[in-house]
């Protein structure tokens, strides 16, 4: 005899993320947006490989203060 999906208990899925991981990414990825539209619309972008890569390290560490910054406002909005 087939059980219906109606005779299960329901179970509860505790939140796979929160908060402040939520506002974390948000900051992080909102500061590389900003970092690389900027750059491209104002032509800061290099044309040598080497400086591409410090010009994209640069970005990585910006993205890493937005990170730094959404976990903190997260905190705060608690």
């Amino acid at each position: 005899m087939k059980l219906s999906m109606l005779a299960h208990p329901k179970r509860d899925v505790p939140n796979a993320s929160s908060k402040r991981v939520e506002w974390s990414w948000c900051g992080f990825g909102a500061v590389v947006l900003v970092y690389v539209v900027a750059s491209a619309a104002l032509g800061l972008v290099p044309d040598q490989d080497l400086a591409q890569g410090a010009w994209f390290a640069v970005g990585l560490l910006a993205g890493l203060v937005g990170l730094c910054v959404g976990f903190a406002l997260a905190e705060l909005r608690q």
